[in-house]
């Protein structure tokens, strides 16, 4: 059966598959034919998995202790860091952004052929707990973080962001990064 009953996140593959992440024992993959669903592989016995988003090498496995890079059978190819990371989202420009419980949001890069974390630095504002990401048709990537909705506009290589908070009006901070 399936590695766990607590689904957290549903991915579609390129080859149709559906990737299934549990909060409690990895991931399963499954095969979708018309009415019939069949369980192909389990993996990451054990890790609790928030979020399966794409990558260039296969899928990308965002755990609460790290962030596993895995190959489109589920073997891994790398694990980076031991945060607990809750998001995962490829831009329109196939910017690969991650974001965590602790530590903020990350850019994920690849220099030859190993994968790291680079921070997004948000200027003087911390943002340490970031639940969502979502991008606007224009590029610009919006998150959720404790309080607030920030907007991040990415024009190119200049990062800023703009920072919506407050009960019944939305009031603005913007910041250059």
């Amino acid at each position: 059966g399936l590695a766990d009953d607590r689904i957290y996140s549903l991915f579609f593959d390129d080859l149709d598959r559906l990737w299934i992440g549990t909060f409690g024992n990895g991931f399963s993959i499954v095969s979708v034919r018309g009415n019939s669903v069949n369980l192909l592989k389990n993996g990451l016995s054990g890790q609790r998995i928030r979020c399966i988003g794409p990558f260039e090498a296969g899928l990308i496995c965002a755990s609460t202790n790290g962030l596993y890079l895995v190959d489109s059978s589920g073997r891994v190819l790398q694990k980076i860091g031991n945060s607990d990371f809750t998001f995962v989202h490829k831009s329109n420009r196939g910017d690969i952004y991650v974001s965590t419980i602790g530590a903020g949001i990350f850019r994920l890069c690849s220099e030859s052929g190993h994968w790291q974390l680079i921070p997004v630095r948000l200027g003087n504002v911390s943002y340490d707990v970031v639940l969502s990401i979502a991008e606007e048709l224009s590029g610009n990537i919006w998150f959720v973080s404790d309080n607030s909705l920030v907007r991040l506009f990415t024009d190119g290589n200049k990062l800023s962001i703009k920072i919506f908070s407050g009960k019944i009006s939305l009031s603005q901070k913007v910041f250059p990064c």
